[in-house]
C-alpha cells in the first residue's frame, strides 16, 4: 500500500476509505471517526464484516481473514464474531 501525505495534514471530517487487494479478496476499511468497518469481499460478495479500532488492526485482521477464507476452512460465523477460524 502506497501512502502519500500532503505538507499539511487537515481534518476535514469526510471520513477514511482504505483499500487493498489481498491474493483473490477486495479488503476496505472504512469510517468516520475513531471505529473503523472492515469489509473482506470475494468479487461482489461480502465474506466479512466486523468494526476494528485501527488501520494497522485492519491490516492484520483482514490478512488472517483472508488466509481462512483462502484455505477454505472458514467458519463464517466466528470470523463475521472476530474470532478467527
Amino acid at each position: 500500500m502506497n501512502r502519500v501525505r500532503g505538507s499539511k495534514s487537515r481534518h476535514t471530517g469526510a471520513g477514511t476509505r482504505v483499500v487493498w487487494f489481498d491474493g483473490a479478496f477486495r479488503v476496505e476499511c472504512t469510517g468516520h471517526g475513531p471505529t473503523l468497518e472492515l469489509a473482506v469481499y470475494y468479487g461482489r460478495y461480502l465474506m466479512s464484516q466486523q468494526p476494528i479500532g485501527s488501520i494497522q488492526e485492519a491490516w492484520i485482521r483482514a490478512g488472517e481473514i483472508c488466509r481462512v477464507l483462502a484455505d477454505g476452512d472458514a467458519d463464517l460465523g466466528a470470523l463475521a464474531a472476530g474470532r478467527g477460524a
